[in-house]
This record gives structure tokens, C-alpha cells and sequence, in this order.
């Protein structure tokens, strides 16, 4: 079941997520200090991404490359607030180019091209993209990692990146 959680639509498992998050926010005396999200990551662990992969449809080659590729995410920003995330393999290259909380069209890992979302709350990015089927990615950064919890049809992917500048 889908429910809205601050303007994006989620399912009840992450919306569940992002609410015990924020009540555990709004009860610390002080907030975290806001992370620079500009940088190069690398991917230090991944659980699960092969199944993620499948619910989408994903073919066996495409999944079997995904899933044996190393990637770094360098994320960058321009002067109007836009980010930039891109991400790289020695196989292939893919990005993204939004501005908070502005719907914008995105060409799936699926091949589908779907409207996309992303939300940035503190130190956390709520990525949605609005196809069969949805997709919740939750991305939270800290001064040295992101780690990205992807939900597709009730299969969960979670894949941890380091900051390697």
C-alpha cells in the first residue's frame, strides 16, 4: 500500500522508516550538522541488489554486470541549486540531473523512462520514480559514506558507498 509521506508517495514499510527517523530527530537536543553532499563515493558493500534488480526486470546479463560492477556515485552542484549524480562503471555511465523537490524524467536501470522526485531532508534524499512498478530510494549521507536503501514491490536493496574525495 502506497501512503504520501512529505509530498512523495512511499510504501507503509518506508514511510514507517522515515517517520521513527523523524521522531528520533525531533527528540535529540541538537540536529546534525548538514553534510556536503559534493563528492566522489565509492561502493564498499551491497546486499540484495540482485533481487531488486529482478523485480524490476532487469535482464540476467544487465543484473549479473550491475551486480559485479564496483561503482562510484560523484555528485556535484551548480550555482542554481541543481545536483548532479552520476554514477560509473568501467561498463557503463548513467545520471541524473534535479533540483530539490522538483519532478524531473529519469531513464530507469529497467530501460523505462518514469517521473522522478527527489526530496532532500537534512542529510537524507528521498528519491521516488513513478512507474510499474514504484521506486523508493533512500539515500543517507554521512561526512564519509551514503548509504542507499532501494524498495521495489516489497524487495529491499540496501548498498553502503564510501567517500573517497
Amino acid at each position: 500500500m502506497m501512503v504520501m509521506h512529505n509530498g512523495c508517495l512511499v510504501t507503509m514499510a518506508i514511510e514507517e522508516q522515515l517517520t521513527t527517523a523523524a521522531a528520533a530527530a525531533s527528540t535529540t537536543i541538537s540536529s546534525p550538522k548538514q553534510v556536503d553532499f559534493v563528492g566522489i563515493f565509492r561502493l564498499e558493500s551491497s546486499e540484495n541488489f540482485d533481487q531488486f534488480l529482478k523485480v524490476l526486470g532487469v535482464g540476467y546479463f544487465k543484473r549479473w554486470m550491475a551486480t559485479n560492477a564496483k561503482p562510484d556515485y560523484i555528485i556535484t552542484k551548480d550555482k542554481n541549486d541543481y545536483y548532479t549524480l552520476r554514477t560509473l562503471t568501467s561498463i557503463s555511465d548513467s545520471s541524473i540531473t534535479f533540483k530539490n523537490s522538483t519532478e524531473f524524467t529519469e531513464n530507469r536501470l529497467d530501460g523505462k523512462k518514469v517521473r522522478a522526485k527527489i526530496i532532500i531532508l537534512g542529510n537524507r534524499w528521498i528519491h521516488t520514480q513513478n512507474g510499474v512498478p514504484f521506486v523508493t530510494v533512500i539515500r543517507d549521507f554521512t561526512s564519509n559514506s551514503v548509504l542507499v536503501t532501494s524498495e521495489a514491490a516489497g524487495i529491499v536493496s540496501v548498498r553502503k558507498y564510501l567517500r573517497i574525495k
